[in-house]
């Protein structure tokens, strides 16, 4: 994010049609949003995410801790339709490039165990494609007013190459968090294995204290 950041100020820099607020635009581009919730047993949570015709949306989620360590997904489109679904699964990534149907997007995820409450890790990235859109016209409108020919070429260019840039980046933010809560998993099942493994060599120490104990009391017993 910060290499577009860092192109986006060099074009501005060289060409001076790039206007202020057209930069502006393109840096508020949504970013990941990032929850760790707690789902009790047998209960489902449910959680929206507003998007726009032709928005990029990305959904990752991961079951870190509790019980067997999966859950039921189920994300439904603004028509109701089930576009995704994953009966019992630790880990899941449901993507698309471009949204064909507008509206408000619901996730639901259930723990359908009775006795065990779970951890869920859910990330969630919209992007508004009508942000850089936007930039992209204002650029338009001032080139015209300023602009040579060989400028608008340069900066229509600059522009489309920004754009794919923008969507390789988000992608590639999306493996990081792929990463990352895999990565979280693997720390919850280490520092779970070492609290099981101190536990049990304290419970053997303990056995074993006992049992010396007994068995010395015993011995001492059969020579009175």
């Amino acid at each position: 994010m910060k290499t577009l950041f860092v192109l986006l100020i060099l074009v501005s820099a060289t060409s001076a049609y790039i206007e202020e607020s057209a930069l502006a635009a393109l840096q508020t581009v949504d970013h990941w949003n990032i929850f760790r919730i707690i789902i009790s047993d047998n209960t489902e949570e449910c959680f929206y995410v507003p998007v726009k015709l032709n928005d990029t949306i990305h959904v990752i989620y991961q079951v870190l801790r509790g019980g067997n360590s999966v859950m039921r997904a189920i994300i439904t489109d603004p028509l109701n339709v089930v576009i995704y679904s994953q009966p019992n699964h630790q880990f899941g990534w449901y993507n698309q490039d471009y949204v064909v149907i507008p509206g408000v997007y619901r996730m639901c995820f259930k723990n359908e165990e009775y006795f065990a409450a779970k951890t869920l890790y859910l990330a969630v990235l919209a992007v508004h494609q009508d942000f850089i859109s936007e930039a992209s016209i204002e650029v338009a409108d001032e080139k015209k007013a300023n602009a040579t020919s060989f400028l608008d070429e340069f900066s229509t260019g600059v522009m489309s190459s920004l754009n794919t840039i923008s969507g390789k980046l988000y992608r590639l933010s999306a493996y990081q968090t792929v990463a990352r809560v895999q990565h979280l998993h693997d720390t919850y099942a280490v520092e779970a294995n070492a609290s099981y493994v101190q536990y049990w060599a304290i419970w053997q120490i303990l056995t074993m204290i006992v049992c010396s104990a007994t068995q010395v009391y015993s011995i001492r017993r059969l020579f009175k």
